[in-house]
């Protein structure tokens, strides 16, 4: 089957970065696993982590929106 994609590509040397991609996948699937695997076999270490993160994730998203009004200027 003819595609145009292969048409204008023809000459074109086109590489994935299939390591990086690897890399990315890696360092958003481990965090949850160990989430999951925390849940599943600490469920009092859960609870005291889920009160933790209701107090620190609006900190951290607060810090995030101030510190990037401050850099962007």
């Amino acid at each position: 089957m003819y595609t145009l994609g292969a048409y204008m590509l023809r000459e074109t040397n086109i590489e994935l970065p299939f390591s990086r991609m690897a890399t990315s996948l890696a360092y958003v699937a481990i965090p949850v696993c160990v989430g999951l695997l925390i849940n599943r076999f600490l469920p009092k270490l859960a609870e005291v982590l889920r009160k933790f993160q209701r107090v620190f994730i609006p900190i951290f998203i607060l810090f995030l929106l101030t510190m990037g009004w401050y850099l962007s200027d």
